[in-house]
């Protein structure tokens, strides 16, 4: 995860970076070699809540990963 996010952006994350959310939970990656998913699950800490922070290729999706609103 970490060398993924470090080719992802370099120029803004040293080797230092911590790749926590602001709850002090990893973030995940995911990618197909295309598209790219990051994932933080947010303060409850829970998956698939709606306060998820995902973030497909570059778009906020919520959490709902097929690409549509965060609601749920």
């Amino acid at each position: 995860t970490h060398e993924a996010l470090h080719t992802l952006s370099p120029q803004f994350m040293s080797d230092e970076t911590d790749y926590n959310d602001a709850w002090d939970q990893e973030i995940t990656y995911e990618s197909d070699g295309d598209d790219y998913t990051m994932v933080s699950f947010g303060a409850d800490k829970q998956e698939g809540t709606t306060d998820d922070i995902i973030l497909v290729s570059g778009e906020f999706v919520g959490a709902n990963r097929e690409g549509q609103s965060g609601q749920q």
